[in-house]
């Protein structure tokens, strides 16, 4: 936000002082940053030297960005925008670090509108749940994010439905399932962020996921309950890279599908989560707070159901169809063919064999 206009004084250095009548700047304060101003009338060498000048003495920003404002100063443009050392782009060297999620949990939510959950505003409105509502969007309640204060209108029907979903695969303990897969191998998912300039603010980053496993086979270290920080896996890639970017701290990313394999050993279910979302709070040792919003088709939980039993598929396209709350149906506005899914991660610093 811009505070006003402060005037380039005279100032003295060395025992001289700065001719005004050759160089008259405005240097506009705003939170992150300064804006610098010079009337177009100057010549660029001069106007390229006051900038220089202005940005070494009252920022003490890196070379890369002074030589890129000090371009920018002998243009024709009147305004440059140039972040100082404050987290923004192009801080460092890019790096890459690559983690392994450590910990998922898919929490129950309260069906209350407003309360807190994980997961996104996917179809961008905030609905109460009013039973009275035109669609099915409408009559399922949204939440805030349990993640990203200040964040309404979170879908995440599939928190509603946890018990129910942990008593179809035979195991009521969804967590304790995740957490086993974790532990044992069978469910290592990475996730390899380059070209990070920043862990404050970097508007590009690349991200690819992976699927790991255990180099040899076996299960990985452990501490705790979580998986042991600084483990090499062999992984094989999910889908394509994908461009993301680094918010005041935190990680974002959207990927077409996600998927969460669970499995307690005698059955599975696949969610196949699309138009995925990431987010997380990223360091250069650790994934923290992350959650991981989308959808996935009703049709397909049901399919599921069907070949774990018989006749199962029917009654649980009935369960999920009266609290699915994405995409209605075009012949019928109170029936949608998705549910939305909220979920919670973390995860720890690792390394790909060979990478």
């Amino acid at each position: 936000m811009f505070k006003g206009a402060m005037p380039w004084r005279n100032r003295t250095r060395g025992g001289r002082g700065e001719n005004p009548s050759n160089v008259r700047l405005a240097l506009l304060e705003r939170e992150n940053g300064a804006v610098l101003q010079a009337p177009p009338a100057y010549g660029t060498r001069s106007r390229g030297a006051a900038f220089v000048a202005l940005i070494r003495r009252h920022m003490g920003m890196d070379w890369k960005k002074l030589a890129w404002c000090a371009a920018l100063a002998g243009s024709s443009m009147s305004l440059v925008a140039c972040g100082g050392d404050d987290g923004g782009d192009d801080t460092m060297d890019p790096v890459t670090h690559t983690y392994v999620v450590s910990t998922i949990s898919i929490p129950m939510t309260s069906q209350r509108h407003n309360e807190p959950a994980p997961g996104f505003n996917l179809d961008g409105v905030d609905s109460d749940g009013s039973p009275t509502g035109a669609t099915c969007v409408d009559r399922s309640p949204d939440y805030t994010s349990s993640n990203d204060p200040g964040e309404s209108g979170v879908d995440n029907a599939l928190g509603g439905l946890v018990d129910t979903i942990g008593s179809l695969l035979g195991d009521g303990d969804l967590d304790a399932t995740l957490a086993e897969q974790i532990t044992e191998g069978s469910l290592l998912i990475m996730m390899q962020v380059r070209d990070v300039n920043s862990y404050t603010n970097d508007s590009s980053v690349q991200v690819q996921l992976y699927l790991g496993s255990v180099p040899g086979g076996g299960a990985p270290m452990v501490s705790g309950s979580a998986l042991a920080p600084g483990q090499t896996f062999e992984g094989t890639a999910i889908g394509s890279v994908q461009t993301g970017s680094i918010v005041n701290g935190r990680l974002r990313v959207e990927t077409d599908l996600l998927t969460l394999a669970i499995n307690t050993g005698d059955v599975s279910l696949d969610l196949n989560i699309r138009d995925a979302q990431v987010r997380a709070n990223i360091t250069p040792t650790a994934l923290a707070n992350g959650a991981i919003g989308g959808s996935v088709r009703v049709e397909e939980i049901a399919e599921a159901a069907e070949e774990i039993m018989a006749g199962l598929g029917d009654t649980v396209l009935t369960v999920l169809g009266g609290v699915a709350d994405l995409e209605p149906t075009a012949d019928d506005p109170l029936t949608c063919e998705s549910l939305s899914v909220g979920i919670l991660f973390g995860g720890v610093e690792a390394q790909l064999s060979g990478g």
